[in-house]
């Protein structure tokens, strides 16, 4: 398998889309996951198509949220029954943020999280900036 080397310049504001979603699914986790020392439990698990927060509890539901960047989606799995969140150029963070919320409210998990980005120089909160973001799949993906 041949891979292509792609600057950071070329991807940089898909990246930059994943960093923001990857933002609510740590936060999710953050709320759900049973803690661990030094925060372990809030890591996001790398998985051959992008990154999961892996199994999680709330109440007696089980489910998980997946970030596939080969099928552009955010894949949310609840006790069995997956919905499907498009990545999509053009769409906001809070088009992102409300869309992973409803899936999970409509099926009995309300949860709330800390909608302020964590750790990185983008102050905005999650689940009000309406500004487009980039996403292309191809940069996304190269192989």
């Amino acid at each position: 398998m041949e891979l292509d080397i792609i600057k950071h310049s070329e991807w940089k504001d898909t990246k930059f889309t994943l960093h923001l979603i990857s933002q609510i699914l740590g936060k999710i986790k953050l709320e759900t996951a049973q803690q661990e020392p030094q925060w372990a439990h809030v890591t996001l698990a790398v998985t051959p198509e992008g990154f999961s927060t892996g199994l999680l509890f709330h109440r007696d539901t089980a489910f998980q949220l997946d970030l596939d960047i080969i099928n552009s989606r955010i894949q949310i799995n609840v006790d069995g029954d997956s919905q499907h969140v498009p990545l999509e150029p053009s769409k906001s963070i809070k088009a992102y943020f409300d869309e992973i919320f409803q899936s999970l409210n409509s099926r009995g998990i309300m949860l709330s999280i800390n909608p302020k980005p964590q750790e990185m120089a983008y102050t905005n909160r999650l689940n009000e900036d309406d500004a487009p973001l980039t996403f292309k799949q191809g940069d996304a993906v190269r192989g």
